[in-house]
């Protein structure tokens, strides 16, 4: 296969990533709007250069306050995405007025087959074709750069304290939270599915270096508002802290966010049984 092939595998690939967790596809008019917005511009021009190398296209970019978006009118290029993945929506059917799946009105179910769990139906997923661990990798750093990140903190209890270490992918879909488990394990990365929280967690050492090494996150990818402690600092500035912090976890102790005893207190049980720090 050609190098120019193997990139188009890696754009596409790079492309769905970023659709299945920042994006969708939407009915407009007669033909389909493809859109993606993300509060950081480097995952927006990762996608717009992957249109225009997949599909040889532009995209129209606009700010939504904070956010930025792209959008690609396209009734061809829409329906190929819809024919192959359906419309990159992940929440319950219910979050949604009508089934989106079908520009123009209801689809019925049986022709959808939505996913039930727990009683509640979920739109169906298809991701693409992965053929090697190099395209695996470009889709998975896609995803994790959009919906996931690292929790990098403190964590006390009376006297001790210990550090909170883990990179996570948040996925509020039955199947295809276990098929990003999945992926990551043929790249020999350890994770877990806590589906009570809708997230992949990978945690320790081995397995997040190994992450580091074989996805990573997008260059320019930041950690959104819902951090009190890494807010506008890029993903990957904290992933290189984090296992700098591997045998010196004074390098966090010490830093000024977590200098107040009230800062950084125990969180989630299952963060709480990750390590306590060496």
């Amino acid at each position: 296969m050609s190098d120019r092939a193997d990139m188009t595998q890696e754009a596409y690939a790079s492309l769905i990533g970023i659709l299945y967790t920042d994006g969708c596809v939407s009915p407009k008019g007669t033909g389909w709007r493809v859109i993606v917005s993300n509060n950081s511009k480097s995952i927006v021009d990762q996608f717009e250069a992957n249109v225009r190398e997949c599909f040889n296209q532009s995209v129209r970019r606009t700010m939504r306050g904070q956010l930025h978006v792209a959008v690609l009118d396209s009734k061809v290029i829409g329906q190929e995405l819809i024919d192959r993945h359906g419309t990159f929506r992940t929440e319950s059917c219910t979050v949604h007025q009508g089934c989106p799946h079908l520009r123009g009105g209801r689809k019925p179910c049986r022709t959808c087959e939505p996913i039930i769990h727990e009683g509640i139906q979920y739109p169906p997923v298809a991701l693409p074709d992965l053929e090697s661990d190099e395209v695996c990798g470009r889709f998975l750093q896609a995803a994790f750069s959009c919906d996931g990140g690292v929790n990098l903190y403190v964590a006390r209890r009376r006297a001790t304290k210990w550090l909170i270490r883990n990179v996570y992918l948040a996925c509020k879909h039955p199947v295809l939270i276990f098929q990003y488990a999945a992926l990551l394990a043929r790249l020999g990365i350890r994770s877990r599915v806590i589906l009570r929280d809708w997230r992949v967690l990978i945690q320790g050492h081995e397995p997040i270096r190994r992450y580091a090494r074989l996805v990573g996150f997008l260059p320019g990818s930041i950690v959104g508002a819902n951090s009190p402690f890494w807010h506008r600092r890029t993903k990957s500035e904290v992933l290189d802290l984090l296992l700098e912090s591997y045998g010196n976890p004074r390098s966090i102790y010490d830093l000024s966010q977590f200098s107040d005893g009230t800062l950084g207190v125990e969180r989630d049980s299952h963060e709480k049984q990750s390590e306590n720090v060496g």
